[in-house]
């Protein structure tokens, strides 16, 4: 718990199924069950995955509909106000708590959470919109930032993903235990066409769980599963992937472009081999102990002789979880959240 009794205002826009926004949930959970004095703020509304956060952590939903609304903004910062850190997630909300507070002269301190992998400064982010502060989810990210952006560097954090792993009672057991299974929302740019022909060529069978971003795309995989006759079970309604991973041999991941990827600290948690595209900082800190995990092309033939080597091979679940404990679990993520408020509020 945090000294002086901060008071902790945890803000995104709505929590739709997303990596951020899977974080912003367990960083709401995680210093709620520490006893910390924390609030969340959506600038729109809550959103399904809400449903994940503790249901005793206060909340404001803004319905903001006209995000030049100055009535709107007033309201914000009568919420803003009230707290001491205010821990904005992702560009687009920083934003606009940063108009809010320049128009309204805030006082609190104002944290940007970048969870992007895009690097292009947002307009206006190098003068009247410069960050304070800034937590950036991977290494690489942080030096763009710092090099980038002209702010003091040591208001630059490091701050990897994690998840809270869940109790054994909390899993779904299936009659049917599935070769692989892939954690991604129907987006283009994290592959999941690759990934289901992929699965077609093994002759193998995926448990996919995602939700449907992108309906063109969605449209276009499943006639792709359908013409194929593809082995494919789709659970779009599943909130918590974790709740069902026990029901696969191996996981999958094709994305090139992550900051963490969330989904594979989730495989990690599990005791769940894997084979993912190497990007992020969670590949970073894995490929030194498992460099057959990660791959560093779309070749689905070189896909295919990985995951065969991958197959030959015996893991030991508790020494992956183990990966897990030492770098993603809850406790270290809390402890080096709180050091890097203690470090803005000294």
């Amino acid at each position: 718990m945090i000294e002086n009794n901060l008071k902790i205002l945890q803000v995104i826009d709505t929590l739709a199924v997303g990596g951020a926004e899977n974080v912003f949930v367990n960083t709401c959970n995680i210093l709620h069950e520490k006893d910390n004095d924390i609030a969340a703020l959506f600038i729109l509304k809550k959103g399904v995955l809400a449903t994940k956060m503790n249901p005793n952590i206060p909340f404001f939903e803004l319905n903001r509909r006209n995000k030049w609304s100055i009535s709107k903004m007033k309201e914000c910062f009568i919420i803003l106000k009230k707290f001491n850190i205010i821990h904005c997630h992702s560009r687009h909300n920083y934003r606009y708590i940063k108009i809010v507070s320049l128009l309204f002269n805030l006082k609190s301190k104002i944290i940007f959470h970048d969870h992007s992998s895009n690097k292009r400064i947002p307009t206006f982010f190098n003068s009247f919109l410069r960050p304070t502060f800034i937590i950036s989810v991977s290494s690489e990210m942080e030096t763009f930032l710092k090099d980038k952006i002209n702010i003091n560097r040591e208001n630059v954090f490091v701050l990897p993903n994690s998840i809270q792993k869940i109790s054994a009672q909390n899993k779904v057991n299936y009659d049917f235990t599935y070769d692989f299974v892939l954690i991604s929302n129907f987006k283009k740019n994290k592959k999941v066409k690759f990934v289901v022909n992929l699965v077609h060529t093994l002759n193998s069978s995926l448990l996919l769980i995602g939700q449907k971003s992108d309906k063109l795309y969605y449209d276009e995989i499943i006639k792709e599963i359908e013409d194929k006759n593809i082995d494919v079970t789709l659970k779009s309604e599943i909130a918590n992937a974790q709740e069902v991973l026990n029901n696969a041999k191996m996981g999958l991941h094709a994305s090139v472009k992550e900051t963490g990827p969330l989904v594979l600290i989730e495989y990690l948690a599990e005791g769940l081999p894997f084979l993912a595209y190497e990007t992020g900082e969670v590949s970073k800190i894995v490929k030194p102990y498992y460099p057959e995990f990660f791959i560093d092309n779309l070749d689905i033939t070189e896909w295919e002789k990985r995951i065969n080597h991958i197959k030959s091979k015996k893991y030991n679940s508790l020494d992956l979880q183990n990966i897990y404990k030492e770098h993603f679990s809850e406790e270290i993520f809390y402890d080096k959240l709180i050091n890097i408020y203690s470090c803005i509020t000294s």
